[in-house]
């Protein structure tokens, strides 16, 4: 009776027996894609209407954040323009007597302004020329050597070099060639393919000059070289040449008070002179007609010109016994603004240094104007960057100048450096890597001052490749804007190198100078959304993410989802809705973030085509909805599901500001790098934003648009980021939607990975397809046995006869045993985790329930119940076996079955924002109810349950109290009558009343379909069921209805008596005197409860034994009842459960 069966074999034979009725009622039932679409979409609205709160404070979280970062903004402009601005003043041919400027003639410019930091914001017409600085390592962090005896071999002095010892000489410092404080000099590395060349050419980097001196025809030529206007002298006023430097042991003639033409001239005296002192050369001019004192260079220039004293003291450091020696630094104010510029053009052969930072602009030269406040002394070193030092007797030098509250010091040194050879690049990387203090086990940083490959350079080409060290460009600070390098002369140093020795060892490249664009009056221009910029933008865009990766895990981890799908909603319907709803919100996220932007007039925003920011962030929203559908995947915890999502959205911002920006702005990393990493969606959107920022920036910097433009962004890999985006979108959606079939954490039964395409290579009726049977029901074993025939395996064999008959037989059923559900040889097993052994949940089950009929499953808590329920529903997969519902089977009809079931879960799975009306309305629309059928069917659902009277079904769910949602939840399964129910202990936590009023809703329901119910109330299995199995450690015990179990597993009367303590066992010889086979099974407190077997006793006689000794032993109350179902149950669980399986 019984060969071996796929599912599809039991579908086909079941199939035929179904009646038109019933496939009238399935197709009934059966919704079509569009009306599954409006049911969700109506639900969807109705539940959004509720959260309207918090969804308009997520789309005008923008809003908000825009707005503070544009107060704070405006805040810290406010500040920083108190003190970061271009000082003003009145010129004094305009002055009243009173003091107080004429009106109107007030000007702003470097001559009124108090404070260094301020010069940067003023107009710079004729910008000012500075020397070209050498970036020299700082002192304490020159190149040293730290092993034991390499101090040879690399060329560098040891590390001791940098504590000055106790017996320090000039000997010593004169052998070591050292400055006089450290004996540490300054490296630069070489390499080059040959050897001689490079030789050559890192013999001549650092160029052996003699200190300059002011008596050269060629610094009277840098006057001309320098001044646009035509210079003038004290006699002939403008027009007429400069003096040259006084005769040897004279002193320069005194100056004659410039007129107002002289006047005007020197005030373009901002093209030659170094801001920082702009202000007193030019405020002094106006004092020449009074005084015409001079100021000594070596003093400080405390009565005069500072200036003069700067230049005087550069101009006789090589020769103290010079013609200037008995006056040196006295010159004149006339002459005074021709000796920077004769500074410069020497320092063009002179490699000056600095270990200073550069700032952002050229406006001012920070090796030359110290840092500091107002009132303290200021004091800066320039580094002489020579091969060798001992001819500068004067060296270190220093003097002081002081102006408009500031007192600076210049220091002045000759700083020994070196040109050492390395064998190959890797050494000179290798080296300079080491000399980060993070990399070598001293944590000392060991820095050079540059490092040159020279390559396969030769006498007809020149091709060098220079190391530099860009910490200096300090990108890091102020919104990651980079300052200025001091690269042009190690530059220029290589050119000069090459060029004297394989060209010319007499000719020489000179760097005159370095000057910045002329610029307008400014003022600090804090725009935190430029600065802050790509970072805060890429935090806020990502917002949504965790919000739409919870919404959709939430749903799946209350099992809210497979409710709807229990009720027959398909997934295409449900992802089509969850995808336009979370497309909208971002819409008008994006939509307010941008009104936003140019409401307040961010940079951001109004700096850069609008098109482009509408197609970057257009494509980011799809890609990040398909992020979140692939990421849902994964998760059944919604708290997890959020946390995982903000520490991804923080972290990717963090990794994005530090580390990729490195990549996106370094010249070395290639491109194909880029590109990988951007694969990570926050990385592609980053250069979006980057791209924006920057353009943003530039258009701040110079006052007009931004630089990106549809053209621009072609070579930036801007268009790159979007198109990875897109693809990225479209990869994540179909990805999702496929690990959401086959993976489907919490949601349900997952599908084969093929989602069958695997039937295509498989043939019919080979081992392995589909579920397995057992091939002899009636001979299978495995049950537990007892002696007499009604023992569970006598029920057992009898269900599985049932079940063969209908499945194995060409006669189709009777038309009123048409079986709505046929389990057969269910079997559940959960693999062992943790190294426990696997967990049987189902052992074999077969049972078959016919329409009309309400089967009961009784059993203790753990016994299967629920798990057979869930197998049957699709919320589980079986292990092995099949299950016939309406003739498809539960493997791979699933979708189908939905469509006809319906389901009151054992908890409340109920969407706390809806009303019990919205939850039947929707519900009902996947049974295909529309229109006034629907209102009605609603209507006496909710009367049918109590929840239509006060209004009780349009209050929201979350008002509901346990007892109204259970009620719900049985309306929610009845609603659209369908052929099959499931209800799993669906009077749980309900008062008497509500109780009885449920099982005739559940009594009328069952006339036209079949229901399995599980309860643990023995008092509602007699009321509801038409028959019964008790389920025991994964299988039934025993099936049949309530009159049959207590009849067969009861045969027993029972006997209760109480009496007083003494009179027990008086009371028990009374019962053994009746019933000589009679158990007492419960005492206590003189209560006693007697079995006695049905067949060894008579009623009549239980009744005149207990009258005829109730007077004589005291009987206070006594019983005689037959075997109750509830004692059916508990004499059967314990057998079972004390049988070793």
């Amino acid at each position: 009776m019984g060969s071996v069966n796929t599912e599809a074999e039991l579908v086909r034979k079941e199939g035929r027996y179904a009646d038109k009725t019933t496939q009238q009622r399935r197709r009934k039932l059966a919704t079509t894609f569009g009306t599954q679409v409006d049911a969700i979409m109506r639900r969807n609205l109705a539940y959004q209407k509720r959260n309207w709160g918090s969804n308009l404070c997520l789309v005008s979280l923008p809003a908000f954040m825009c707005l503070f970062l544009f107060l704070i903004q405006v805040l810290i402009a406010s500040v920083l323009n108190t003190r970061f601005k271009c000082g003003c003043g009145c010129p004094t041919e305009y002055k009243n007597p009173d003091g107080s400027c004429q009106p109107g003639r007030k000007v702003c410019g470097p001559q009124y302004t108090d404070k260094l930091e301020q010069i940067a914001f003023c107009e710079f017409p004729h910008p000012p020329a500075w020397p070209a600085f050498l970036q020299v390592p700082d002192e304490r962090f020159r190149a040293a050597d730290w092993g034991s005896g390499g101090a040879l071999e690399a060329g560098l002095p040891p590390s001791s070099c940098r504590v000055k010892p106790a017996n320090f000489s000039n000997a010593e410092s004169t052998s070591m060639e050292g400055n006089g404080t450290y004996p540490c000099f300054n490296t630069v590395l070489y390499t080059g393919q040959d050897r001689k060349i490079a030789d050559r050419i890192g013999a001549n980097l650092i160029p052996d000059v003699p200190l300059f001196t002011l008596q050269t025809a060629k610094q009277k030529q840098s006057v001309k070289l320098y001044l646009t206007d035509p210079p003038f002298n004290q006699a002939s006023g403008p027009g007429s040449a400069p003096p040259g430097p006084a005769a040897p042991g004279l002193k320069p003639p005194p100056a004659a008070a410039p007129g107002p033409a002289a006047r005007r001239n020197l005030r373009r005296a901002d093209e030659v002179l170094p801001a920082s002192v702009m202000r007193r050369v030019i405020q002094e001019a106006g004092n020449w007609e009074k005084d015409t004192g001079s100021s000594s260079g070596g003093g400080g220039g405390t009565g005069g010109n500072a200036l003069g004293g700067m230049a005087g003291g550069f101009g006789n450091l090589a020769n103290p016994n010079g013609p200037n020696a008995t006056n040196f630094g006295v010159f004149n104010y006339t002459s005074t603004s021709y000796m920077i510029p004769a500074i410069t053009y020497d320092l063009a052969y002179v490699p000056p240094g600095s270990s200073t930072f550069r700032g952002w602009s050229l406006y001012m030269e920070e090796a030359l104007v110290a840092s500091g406040n107002t009132g303290k002394v200021r004091s800066t070193t320039i580094y002489l960057v020579q091969p060798s030092c001992v001819k500068y007797k004067l060296l270190p030098y220093s003097f002081n100048v002081s102006f408009s509250g500031f007192n600076m010091t210049i220091r002045i040194e000759c700083l020994v450096t070196l040109s050492l050879w390395r064998n190959a690049t890797a050494a000179i990387n290798e080296e300079l890597y080491n000399g980060y203090y993070q990399a070598n086990p001293n944590k000392v940083p060991n820095q050079y001052m540059s490092a040159y490959d020279f390559q396969n350079s030769s006498a007809s080409l020149f091709r060098p490749y220079i190391w530099y060290n860009s910490s200096y460009a300090r990108a890091w600070a102020l919104g990651g804007a980079s300052a200025l390098i001091r690269f042009p002369r190690s530059m220029n140093l290589a050119a000069n190198a090459y060029v004297k020795a394989m060209l010319n060892p007499n000719a020489t490249i000179p760097l005159l100078y370095l000057k910045d664009f002329p610029r307008p009056q400014d003022s600090v221009g804090v725009d935190l959304a430029t600065i802050l910029g790509p970072l805060f933008y890429l935090w806020l865009l990502q917002l949504l993410y965790p919000v739409f990766t919870a919404s959709l895990v939430y749903e799946k981890e209350k099992n809210l989802r497979m409710m709807m799908r229990m009720h027959g909603l398909k997934d295409g319907p449900y992802w089509l809705i969850s995808y336009s709803y979370f497309t909208i919100m971002s819409i008008i996220f994006i939509a307010v973030f941008l009104i936003a932007g140019f409401i307040i007039q961010l940079k951001m925003f109004t700096g850069n085509p609008i098109g482009l920011q509408l197609l970057a962030y257009g494509v980011f929203i799809f890609t990040q909805i398909s992020f979140s559908l692939l990421t849902s995947t994964v998760f059944n915890n919604s708290k997890l599901a959020t946390i995982v999502c903000y520490f991804y959205v923080f972290g990717s911002g963090l990794l994005a500001q530090f580390l990729f920006r490195l990549f996106l702005e370094s010249s070395t990393v290639s491109n194909a790098l880029v590109i990988v990493l951007q694969l990570i969606p926050a990385f592609s959107i980053y250069h979006c934003l980057y791209d924006f920022a920057t353009s943003a920036y530039d258009a701040a910097m110079m006052g007009t648009g931004g630089t990106l433009t549809w053209q621009s962004a072609q070579s930036t890999g801007f268009f790159t980021a979007v198109l990875i985006l897109f693809i990225e979108a479209l990869v994540f959606l179909l990805v999702g939607l496929y690990l959401d079939q086959v993976v489907a954490v919490g949601s349900g039964v997952r599908k084969h990975p093929l989602l069958g395409l695997h039937k295509l290579f498989k043939g019919k009726g080979k081992k392995g397809e589909g579920v397995r049977r057992s091939s002899s029901a009636m001979g299978r074993g495995g049950g537990r046995g007892r002696a007499t025939g009604t023992s569970p395996m006598f029920w057992k064999r009898y269900v599985e006869a049932l079940v063969d008959s209908l499945l194995h037989s060409d006669d189709p059923p009777s038309s009123d045993q048409h079986y709505s559900i046929i389990c057969d040889h269910l079997r559940k097993v959960y693999p062992g985790r943790d190294g426990n052994k696997e967990k049987v949940a189902v052992r074999d089950l077969s049972v078959a329930v016919a329409r009309g009929e309400c089967f009961g499953m009784l059993g203790p808590n753990g016994a299967g119940k629920t798990t057979t329920l869930s197998m049957m529903m699709g919320f589980l997969k079986p292990s092995e076996g099949a299950a016939i519902i309406e003739g498809m089977g539960i493997v791979e009809d699933m979708d189908a079955i939905y469509s006809i079931m319906g389901v009151c879960p054992q908890h409340d799975l109920l969407w706390e924002q809806l009303t019990g009306r919205e939850h039947l309305l929707f519900y009902g629309r996947l049974k295909n109810l529309r229109g006034q059928e629907l209102k009605d069917a609603v209507d006496k659902s909710l009367k049918s349950v109590n929840l239509l009277a006060g209004g009780v079904g349009d209050k929201v769910s979350g008002q509901y109290s346990g007892g109204m949602k259970r009620r719900l939840s049985v309306a929610i399964s009845l609603i659209g009558n369908p052929l099959v129910v499931y209800m799993d202990e669906p009077s749980t936590g309900l008062d008497p009343a509500s109780r009885k009023l449920l099982w005739d809703v559940v009594k009328a329901a069952k006339k036209d379909r079949a229901i399995v119910l599980t309860t643990h109330s023995m008092e509602e299995a007699e009321a509801l069921c038409d028959r019964l199995g008790i389920f025991v450690s994964g299988q039934f015990e025993c099936i049949g209805n309530a009159r049959q179990l207590t009849t067969r597993y009861g045969g027993t009367y029972v006997l209760t008596v109480t009496t007083p303590l003494e009179e027990e066992e008086n009371i028990g010889r009374v019962v053994n005197s009746i019933c000589p086979n009679a158990k007492r099974i419960y005492s206590l407190a003189g209560t006693q409860k007697f079995e006695m077997p049905m067949a060894e006793v008579e009623v009549a006689d239980v009744f005149a034994a207990i009258a005829s000794v109730r007077e004589e032993m005291s009987i206070r109350a006594w019983g005689f009842t037959n075997t109750t179902l509830e004692d059916v149950f508990i004499k059967i669980a314990k057998t079972a459960q004390a049988t070793p399986v």
